[in-house]
């Protein structure tokens, strides 16, 4: 697990978090390191993300 972990994180970053309408919920904007760096901003995806 930690070294998916660190694969994803490696390779991934986040563009932008934000909060949602439930506290157990936030969103964010993630993209590939090599995606960014050439300028391919279609590439990014939302995700969302559990607390609980």
């Amino acid at each position: 697990m930690e070294e998916e972990k660190h694969r994803l994180t490696s390779e991934w970053m986040s563009l932008a978090c934000f909060p949602v309408a439930d506290e157990f919920y936030s969103g964010s904007f993630v993209i590939r390191y090599d995606d960014l760096a050439a300028g391919r901003l279609d590439k990014a995806y939302s995700v969302t993300e559990f607390s609980e």
